[in-house]
């Protein structure tokens, strides 16, 4: 059908979510493709196509060979409103990548704020809590204080917040690009944008903190 890696990937990014004649077996195909960036794409791809069929595909990719074709699925299975979902991405967080272990947190996050699972909610506070004291990369920490303020734990805004002034440009971008999930935080978020925005060095960071300051004023 597809005659080479370029056609699937054009398929994939063409692909029509507004209609429902979506076939399955087709992208079924692709998310078993020996390219890597193929597979990828259809991870990205599913997290438009909210549906059964789709979580089952991404279902799968989570035990990819491929380190970003895992951390994919794991971000775009964040529609699902599934424990059992949850209880495979908290798998996932021993995972030897950090891309994957940080996906899965915030998804995790992400679908226990949309079911009421209060017991089950506690358990997984208490594994981030336990995660976030042992874990070596501040990626990931980012990504579990985070969740943790989502979950009611609003201890964790402060070491989240602080990130925005990392010396690694990386998790300062992390930090702006998950901070509008902070709620009940404005004031404090508005102060550390505009102290970091006197301090910012690199303009295309600069740039993504001032339409945050827009944002949150």
């Amino acid at each position: 059908m597809f005659k080479s890696t370029l056609e699937k990937l054009d398929y994939l990014l063409n692909l029509d979510t507004e209609k429902q004649e979506i076939d399955f077996h087709i992208v079924r195909q692709l998310s078993n493709d020996t390219d890597a960036e193929v597979r990828s794409r259809c991870a990205e791809t599913l997290a438009l196509i909210p549906c059964e069929e789709s979580e089952s595909i991404l279902v799968s990719l989570l035990d990819d060979a491929d380190n970003l074709v895992r951390a994919n699925a794991c971000d775009s299975l964040k529609f699902s409103h599934s424990k059992l979902i949850v209880k495979k991405l908290i798998s996932m967080l021993s995972d030897t990548s950090y891309l994957v272990r940080g996906y899965a947190t915030l998804t995790i996050a992400d679908i226990l704020a949309n079911i009421s699972e209060g017991q089950f909610s506690g358990e997984v506070v208490q594994l981030f809590k336990n995660n976030e004291a042992t874990e070596q990369s501040d990626w990931v920490k980012i990504a579990i204080c985070r969740s943790l303020v989502m979950l009611g734990e609003n201890e964790y805004f402060i070491p989240f917040i602080n990130m925005l002034h990392s010396s690694d440009y990386r998790n300062r971008i992390f930090v702006l690009n998950i901070i509008d999930d902070i709620p009940n935080h404005k004031k404090e978020i508005l102060n550390h944008l505009m102290k970091q925005q006197r301090e910012e060095v690199i303009s295309h960071i600069k740039q993504k903190i001032q339409e945050k300051l827009e944002v949150f004023h």
